[in-house]
């Protein structure tokens, strides 16, 4: 391939082309909060001179309306191209075809699945930014690195198999011992699953963005999420010596609450065997204050994750 990348593009392209990359999509505003700006309307220039010269691809969502698409539009995905995903690798010096991009295209058609989406991927991006802002450490040969990074992040809408055939099942799913009343098997599929490397140790963590408000139904998945933890499914499927985290994050603090009390009142039998592993923090607070400080354990305790 010619090397025109940096003919082409500024370093704000390219910083743009590596947040949409890391999160398999991107909205405007995750790529802002990814990059430590309050300015999506900036970055939107970036993503589409970026669409223009066939970097990225873009769907755009409208909400319904009685003639299909003249909806208002509520809001617009980014993803990677084929091109895209091979400049970007030459330009960080990876292989051709090493970088990940929706060959198919981007995989969200529903106005109705749109708010939840924009919402994860800010939460993504969030962590992204806290790669960025840690704290560095130098190397014994001299090199400085981040000390939490994002080795991976795989969300719940990256598919294997065939969507186009009916064959797609999201990547992260796992499969639960119990089985459902008609005793076919129950498959959970967490928002993402992440590896970082905090400091010296490699955590993986499963991550839920609640979109239910009902906290009877959040329960429910929580204890879904202690059950996967008890047999370490997850653990297994990425080949992880220890048990993973569940972070817990929800769009209400009123409703977080709810959930925390009707826990404390051991609404999930033996919760207190996990509850290490489990940390509650409300989405305002991650994005507007800090991931470190927002998460926190069912008694209370601030969390020490990270």
């Amino acid at each position: 391939m010619p090397k025109v990348f940096r003919l082409n593009l500024t370093d704000n392209h390219l910083a743009a082309l590596k947040v949409v990359s890391r999160l398999y999509n991107a909205t405007p505003q995750a790529v802002a909060h990814a990059l430590g700006s309050k300015n999506r309307d900036y970055w939107r220039c970036y993503l589409n001179d970026l669409v223009r010269q066939g970097y990225l691809t873009t769907k755009l969502i409208y909400a319904t309306a009685v003639r299909g698409r003249s909806g208002r539009k509520i809001g617009t995905l980014f993803a990677l191209t084929e091109r895209g995903a091979d400049t970007l690798a030459e330009a960080i010096g990876q292989p051709s075809g090493s970088i990940y991009y929706p060959k198919g295209g981007i995989s969200a058609t529903s106005p109705f699945h749109f708010p939840h989406r924009a919402a994860f991927l800010e939460l993504m991006a969030a962590f992204l930014r806290l790669e960025a802002t840690s704290e560095r450490e130098t190397l014994p040969n001299g090199d400085e690195r981040p000390s939490i990074e994002v080795l991976e992040m795989v969300p719940y809408f990256r598919q294997e198999g065939s969507r186009r055939l009916g064959e797609g099942k999201p990547l992260i799913a796992v499969e639960l011992p119990e089985k459902d009343p008609a005793g076919k098997p129950i498959t959970l599929v967490p928002d993402a699953v992440l590896r970082l490397r905090i400091r010296e140790k490699i955590r993986l963590i499963v991550l839920e963005l609640h979109r239910e408000t009902d906290p009877k139904k959040v329960i429910a998945q929580i204890r879904q999420h202690t059950e996967a933890m008890e047999f370490g499914l997850f653990s297994q499927r990425y080949n992880h010596p220890t048990t993973n985290f569940l972070l817990s994050v929800h769009e209400h603090p009123e409703k977080l609450k709810q959930i925390i009390k009707r826990l404390r009142n051991g609404e999930i039998e033996d919760f207190e065997w996990y509850s290490k592993g489990v940390l509650f923090a409300a989405l305002e607070n991650i994005l507007t204050s800090s991931m470190s400080s927002s998460f926190y354990h069912i008694n209370g305790e601030r969390n020490r994750l990270f």
